[in-house]
């Protein structure tokens, strides 16, 4: 798979968005957390599915853990 590749070339912003576009979120989330880059995925999942709930809420508590308040009220206004 290519987010596979990707993953292990060290390009884990790629392999987030390939996994988000194959519908794999959790695993995409799972690498985003590990390498701390909620930010990609954010951004990717904006694009894709802007107004899905259960995602901006999960990124949401996400930055709330790390006390990213302004990043994590961006995701509860959505």
């Amino acid at each position: 798979m290519i987010a596979e590749y990707c993953e292990k070339r060290g390009a884990k912003k790629d392999s987030i968005e390939f996994l988000i576009l194959a519908g794999q979120r959790e695993e995409a989330f799972n690498i985003a957390v590990d390498n701390d880059d909620m930010d990609e995925y954010a951004r990717v999942i904006l694009q894709v599915d802007e107004r899905n709930i259960d995602e901006n809420t999960k990124i949401a508590q996400y930055f709330e853990n790390k006390s990213s308040w302004g990043k994590s009220a961006r995701h509860y206004e959505k």
